[in-house]
C-alpha cells in the first residue's frame, strides 16, 4: 500500500520539474492568490484521440546540483482549480475513443538531484514549507454514451519535499499544511429512462477506463540521501486536512476492464539510508476515498496478462502519519484526530444483472512504523482518536462470480522495514 502511494508521489514530483527555476542560493517563495486550469471541450458528438491537462503550480524548487543552497522557504496560499471536461450538445450525448484527462494541482514542491544519484545538495541545512490554499481537481465527461480506452487522472499535492542525492548537512525539514483537497473523476450517462427507445443506449457502454484520483498533504523522501547512519535531526509535519478522492461512473450499461483508485495521503516520511533523529507527525481532519460503478447488466474483467484475466478493480485508500526508515534515534511521536471512510461501490440500477471478475479493496490506517533499528534511547508514542470505516458493497440483482472484496481499518501499527 505505502509503497503504490510513494511511487505516486515521486512520479507527481518528478512532473513538476519542467515549471521550476534553476537558482544558486538561499530560496524563498511567496504565493498568495488563485489559479484556475480549465479545459472544456462542448458540442461535442464524437471525441477520439483527446489529451486535456490542466495544471496549476505554485512554488517549484528543482535542482540536480543544490551549489552552496543551505535553507529553502515556500509558503502558498493560493486556490487552486483545475478541470477537464467533455460534453455534447444538449438533449444528445457524445461517444468518447481513446482519451487521456489529467487534472494537477500542486502547492509546494522541493526537489534536488535525480533518480540516479545524480546531482548534489552538500550544504543544504534547512527545508519549511506552509500550505494554506484549498485545491480542486476534476475530469469529467458528461452525457457519455461510450466511453472506450479513456484515462482521468486527478491530483492535489500540497508540500511535497524530495532529496535524491548527498545532503548530509541536512538538520530540519518542517511542513504544514491546511486546506481542502477534492479530487474527482466522472463519467455520467446524464438521463436515463426505461422507455427509452431513441438512438442512445439507455445506459453507456464502458470499456478500458481507469480513473485514479490522489490528494497528498505533506509528503518527504529522501532517496539516496547522505551516506547510511547519517541522520537527519528533525522532521515535523502538521495537516489540518479536508480530503476527498471520488471516481464516479454512472449509468454503465455495461463496464469492462475498469480500474478506480482513490487515495488520500497526510503527513508521509520514506528514508531509504538516513537514520531519523527527532520526528513529530501531528493530522486533524477527515479523509473520504469513494469508488462508485452505477450499471445495468454487467461488470467484468476480461483482459489478460501472462495467460491470467485482470479482474475489475475499486481501491479505496485512506492513510494519516506513515513512517519508513532504516533507524529512529530520538523521539516519535505520532498524533492523529482524523475520520476516515473508505468505500466501493458497485450497484446494479436494473432487475437483473451480473458481476463477473471484480476486486474491491477499502483501507484506512493511521500512525504507520517501518523500521529497521529502534535507536537505543527511542521514546515512541503513537496516540490516534479513530473513526474509521472501510466497506465494499455489490448490490447484483443477479449473478456474482469470481469476487474478492477487502475492508481493513489500522490504527498504531510498529513493524520491521522490510
Amino acid at each position: 500500500m505505502k509503497s503504490v502511494i510513494a511511487a505516486s508521489v515521486l512520479a507527481l514530483m518528478a512532473s513538476t520539474s519542467a515549471f521550476a527555476t534553476d537558482l544558486d542560493a538561499d530560496i524563498s517563495q511567496f504565493a498568495i492568490g488563485i489559479q484556475k486550469a480549465l479545459n472544456e471541450i462542448e458540442d461535442v458528438k464524437t471525441a477520439t484521440d483527446v489529451t486535456q491537462e490542466a495544471v496549476n503550480a505554485a512554488n517549484l524548487v528543482s535542482l540536480v546540483d543544490a551549489g552552496d543552497l543551505t535553507e529553502v522557504y515556500q509558503k502558498s496560499v493560493v486556490e487552486q482549480i483545475a478541470v477537464n471536461s467533455i460534453v455534447p450538445p444538449k438533449f444528445n450525448k457524445v461517444d468518447v475513443v481513446g482519451a487521456v484527462q489529467e487534472a494537477t494541482n500542486v502547492a509546494n514542491s522541493i526537489s534536488f538531484g535525480k533518480d540516479d544519484g545524480t546531482g548534489a545538495a552538500d550544504a543544504l541545512e534547512k527545508i519549511k514549507q506552509k500550505s494554506y490554499g484549498d485545491q480542486f481537481a476534476m475530469n469529467k465527461i458528461d452525457d457519455a454514451d461510450l466511453a472506450d480506452t479513456v484515462a482521468q487522472t486527478a491530483v492535489n499535492a500540497a508540500n511535497l519535499v524530495t532529496l535524491s542525492v548527498d545532503a548530509g548537512a541536512i538538520d530540519k525539514i518542517k511542513q504544514k499544511s491546511m486546506g481542502e483537497q477534492t479530487a474527482i473523476n466522472e463519467i455520467d450517462t446524464g438521463w436515463n429512462w426505461s422507455w427509452w427507445t431513441g438512438p442512445y443506449r439507455n445506459g453507456a457502454v464502458i470499456t478500458d477506463v481507469t480513473q485514479s484520483a490522489t490528494n497528498v498533504a505533506n509528503s518527504i523522501s529522501l532517496g539516496e540521501t547522505g551516506e547510511t547512519g547519517e541522520m537527519l535531526d528533525e522532521v515535523s509535519q502538521y495537516a489540518s486536512v479536508d480530503q476527498s478522492a471520488v471516481n464516479d461512473i454512472k449509468v454503465a450499461l455495461t463496464a469492462e476492464d475498469v480500474a478506480q483508485e482513490a487515495v488520500n495521503a497526510t503527513n508521509l516520511i520514506t528514508s531509504d539510508l538516513a537514520d531519523l533523529g527527532e520526528v513529530s507527525q501531528t493530522a486533524w481532519g477527515n479523509q473520504e476515498a469513494l469508488n462508485t460503478i452505477e450499471f445495468k447488466d454487467w461488470i467484468d474483467g476480461n483482459a489478460i496478462v501472462d495467460g491470467a484475466v485482470v479482474p475489475s478493480s475499486q481501491s479505496a485508500t485512506n492513510v494519516i502519519n506513515s513512517v519508513s526508515a532504516p533507524e529512529i534515534r530520538t523521539t516519535l511521536a505520532q498524533f492523529s484526530d482524523v475520520t476516515q471512510k473508505a468505500r466501493n461501490v458497485a450497484d446494479s440500477v436494473s432487475s437483473s444483472s451480473k458481476v463477473w471478475d471484480l476486486n474491491q479493496t477499502a483501507v484506512n490506517a493511521t500512525n504507520l512504523v517501518s523500521i529497521g533499528t529502534i535507536g537505543g534511547d527511542l521514546e515512541l508514542d503513537q496516540v490516534a482518536f479513530v473513526s474509521q470505516n472501510a466497506s465494499n458493497l455489490i448490490d447484483a440483482n443477479g449473478t456474482v462470480e469470481a469476487v474478492v472484496q477487502s475492508a481493513t481499518n489500522v490504527a498504531n501499527s510498529i513493524g520491521d522495514l522490510n
